[in-house]
């Protein structure tokens, strides 16, 4: 099919793809002579659009760590916006007419109003657009789950009290002479329940919560065994094909998913690999490209599924950045000119070794000394404090190289 790639250019801009130099994120597309690289919000690889004049030759995907291509062909790709408000003609002149009246927001309202997606100008979204809708508008047949109901609720009030308290700050700000803010309220959020009560109406809602309920529904799911690295998870795959079991091992990246098929196949286990979750089948092992942090086994599917850390024996666990320690500090270090015959040091090459005695070299700037060592092989060196070779035998090591 023919398409001009300075139209389709436009059309990715309209819907607030962000044109670079080379894609790297979601929301990018970048334009190389006959090639489109675009990298949509919902997929897992960037795309790669390869023209020949007018005519769309080939669409693959690529990795965008090395944009290398990734041995994939695709026949249709969907491209959904960018960002969650798209800046039309009539968000446009809405911010141009806004501009004026709000001078606190003049920049970011004259970005919009000239087509310039601008960094948090969906929040401006309840004034900006002419109406939003609950998500069943725009969803009206999907089925919606709902994490920790409780843990949702109180940070959905935490969320509104938090605005709430902003808009009073900012009005006592207009008040004491400053001006006025933009009151967001009539359109900004909806109440938890109103929306649970909208998708209850049409759509079908499942609660799923960590904590114990009266009338909780066992999904099934157990933990599988822990395995040390050394083949031990090979081994209880084997086994389990044994027993008819669907075996899918998940990998976070496509070349860690083609390890695992190379481990397996030198094992002569049927194994494939597969770029979307499709069906597995009894007897063999389907490798997948997915995040999960624990593997899991439904018995009455006679499911499982293996995560890369758990195939490998590598543990899963994360520390967050805040939890994070510093590495130790290293011992108090041991100043050379405070050593004394018979102290014990430890050099960095040669071991350990008792300290001798100390010569001036020489009484120039900076002064040289001259460290005599003997080491546990019996065999005296000597080490000069500022570097250079002293005769063949000895060796010329900097003072940081001893310790106490």
């Amino acid at each position: 099919k023919d398409y001009l790639l300075p139209e389709l250019a436009l059309k990715l801009i309209g819907i607030a793809y962000e044109r670079v130099d080379m894609v790297t994120r979601r929301g990018e597309f970048a334009i190389r002579g006959g090639i489109l690289d675009v990298f949509p919000t919902t997929a897992e690889h960037a795309v790669r659009l390869e023209f020949f004049g007018d005519e769309l030759e080939d669409i693959r995907e690529f990795q965008v760590a090395d944009q290398r291509s990734i041995a994939t062909s695709l026949s249709t790709i969907e491209l959904y916006p960018a960002r969650e408000m798209l800046i039309t003609p009539a968000v446009a002149s809405r911010a141009r007419e806004m501009a004026s009246e709000f001078p606190g927001l003049s920049e970011m309202l004259t970005k919009i109003s000239e087509g310039i997606p601008a960094a948090g100008m969906e929040s401006l979204a309840p004034v900006l657009a002419k109406k939003l809708g609950p998500l069943t508008q725009y969803l009206p047949t999907a089925t919606f789950v709902l994490l920790d109901p409780e843990l949702i609720s109180s940070r959905a009030k935490a969320l509104a009290d938090t605005n709430e308290e902003f808009l009073h700050a900012a009005w006592d700000t207009a008040i004491a002479g400053g001006s006025a803010p933009i009151d967001l309220s009539t359109g900004g959020f909806l109440e938890l329940t109103e929306l649970l009560d909208s998708i209850r109406e049409t759509n079908r809602l499942v609660e799923i919560n960590s904590l114990p309920q009266d009338h909780f529904i066992d999904l099934g799911l157990r933990e599988i065994p822990t395995f040390q690295a050394g083949g031990a998870a090979t081994d209880w795959i084997i086994d389990q094909l044994a027993q008819s079991q669907k075996l899918v091992v998940t990998a976070k990246g496509h070349g860690t998913a083609e390890r695992i098929v190379e481990v397996l196949s030198a094992l002569s286990i049927p194994v494939s690999l597969s770029e979307i979750v499709r069906e597995p089948t009894s007897g063999s092992v389907m490798v997948v490209v997915a995040d999960l942090p624990h593997g899991f086994f439904v018995a009455d599917q006679n499911l499982i599924v293996i995560t890369e850390a758990e195939f490998f024996g590598v543990a899963s666990s994360y520390q967050s950045p805040n939890s994070r320690k510093l590495a130790k500090r290293r011992g108090p270090q041991v100043d050379p000119l405070t050593l004394k015959q018979g102290d014990y040091v430890v050099h960095e090459i040669h071991g350990i070794g008792r300290f001798k005695e100390r010569k001036t070299l020489c009484s120039c700037q900076p002064t040289s000394w001259i460290f005599y060592l003997d080491m546990l092989a019996a065999k005296r060196r000597c080490y000069r404090r500022w570097g250079e070779p002293i005769g063949p035998e000895p060796r010329a090591m900097p003072e940081r190289l001893f310790e106490r």
